[in-house]
């Protein structure tokens, strides 16, 4: 039989158990959506902290609440506040005094976003990641901090920060990961991607050539191919460029195929005959089409022997429980592994979130399959956009083949078919004796 609905708190019943003696009567008030807004916000100033973390837990504590708690003396107050408007938007607590209490709820983020405590600015900078309508001195103060788990969302999908904002940034020797970031804006003007480039950022001029939107110009172009010269990274995506004339594509083709060649040639007693057929077999497969072509997956993600895994993969399977332990261990902590080019970390982060041995990451990894990855991250509880990240970086997929995400950020495969594509490699790794 269902359980009867409970009936609604009357307001003198509430006003009495805000002012019992007993805390914990307070706190059980505190978290019911029922209780009534003028109580929660009086609650907002309980001397009893569990009873304050309660109504900054609860999404119908008015602006005003809120407010309150925003500078509140204790940090579990101030995280569970930006906690819930990480889950609940801007407009939690807005009344139908709607100009007023979005007001209010503009001074919260200010205070939050101006938070000593780190995981605070990064929740709200990760809220504010898309606005266009709050304050641009919120943004640019976020998109400056020293903690790239803060920078990393405004830097790479604020609307907010000009151009101008972005060469500051590359101009002021920023933190490891933050020039990635930017990289991978929706839109890269010329300007800002000739700076990337400039910068001789490797892993960020990695994921600059990833993005399908950056605006080349042809003197950046001829200095992204003489770096490719030295940084093989570079030379796949530069292939993969809609952007390349024709004879920036031969100078990138004739680089290429002598590093491809290196390891064919070192097989011994290589017939001549043999080895001119597969140089003009790679150059060809080099000038189709990037959907034409196989990845050759990320560097170092080709399962291996279970020693070596062991010692390769230890130390970040550490790290991240360490991380999950204190709660930290999610899509933005992935996301920073990710801009960093700390692909062990990326890959035990992973392994964890989605409960799956570090093989079976590694082995969806070198398959270069679409589904299969989008399944894992699924799995890991990410978004669908991370998952396009994923695709391209960790299965090395052309942006022309990765499976992007449905409405309201939605996986495009169904539930059953991600399983089947995780019990798959799962299966397949146990017939293998898989460990790790």
């Amino acid at each position: 039989m269902m359980a009867k609905a409970e009936p609604p708190l009357p307001y003198e019943q509430a006003r009495d158990i805000a002012a019992a003696a007993d805390w914990r009567r307070r706190q059980e008030l505190a978290f019911r959506p029922d209780a009534p807004p003028e109580i929660l916000y009086f609650l907002a100033g309980d001397e009893k902290v569990p009873v304050r973390r309660a109504v900054a837990l609860n999404p119908a504590t008015p602006a005003k609440g809120n407010r309150l708690l925003a500078d509140d003396d204790d940090l579990d107050v101030r995280m569970e506040l930006a906690a819930k408007i990480g889950r609940f938007g801007r407009a939690t607590g807005v009344s139908d005094d709607q100009a007023r209490s979005r007001a209010i709820m503009a001074e919260v983020i200010l205070r939050l976003a101006d938070d000593s405590e780190r995981r605070i600015r990064a929740t709200i900078a990760t809220v504010v990641k898309d606005a266009d309508d709050i304050d641009p001195a919120v943004i640019r103060r976020l998109a400056f901090d020293q903690h790239l788990a803060v920078a990393a969302p405004v830097l790479q999908y604020s609307p907010l920060l000009s151009d101008e904002d972005l060469l500051a940034l590359i101009a002021a020797t920023p933190t490891e990961g933050v020039l990635a970031a930017i990289a991978r804006r929706p839109s890269v003007d010329a300007r800002v991607t000739a700076a990337i480039v400039a910068s001789s950022n490797s892993p960020a001029i990695t994921h600059l050539l990833k993005n399908a939107n950056i605006n080349l110009q042809e003197d950046t172009i001829d200095a992204l191919i003489d770096g490719a010269a030295v940084d093989q990274n570079w030379q796949e995506p530069l292939l993969s460029s809609g952007e390349m004339s024709e004879a920036a594509l031969d100078r990138v083709v004739e680089m290429t195929v002598p590093h491809v060649m290196d390891h064919i040639l070192a097989r011994p007693n290589l017939p001549s005959l043999t080895a001119a057929a597969v140089a003009k077999a790679i150059e060809d497969s080099l000038r189709r089409s990037p959907g034409e072509r196989a990845g050759n997956g990320g560097a170092g993600l080709s399962p291996m022997p279970e020693p070596a895994m062991e010692s390769l993969y230890r130390s970040s399977l550490d790290k991240m429980h360490v991380l999950r332990a204190e709660g930290q261990l999610d899509e933005m902590a992935l996301t920073v592994s990710l801009l960093t080019d700390h692909t062990n970390d990326l890959v035990a982060g992973l392994s964890i979130l989605a409960d799956v041995s570090v093989r079976t990451v590694l082995e969806i990894a070198s398959a270069h399959s679409a589904r299969a990855i989008c399944a894992l991250a699924w799995a890991a509880g990410l978004s669908a956009t991370f998952a396009v990240d994923l695709q391209m970086r960790l299965g090395n997929i052309p942006l022309s083949d990765v499976l992007k995400p449905g409405p309201n950020d939605s996986y495009g495969l169904s539930g059953d078919e991600m399983t089947w594509q995780l019990d798959m490699f799962s299966s397949s790794l146990a017939d293998k004796g898989g460990g790790l």
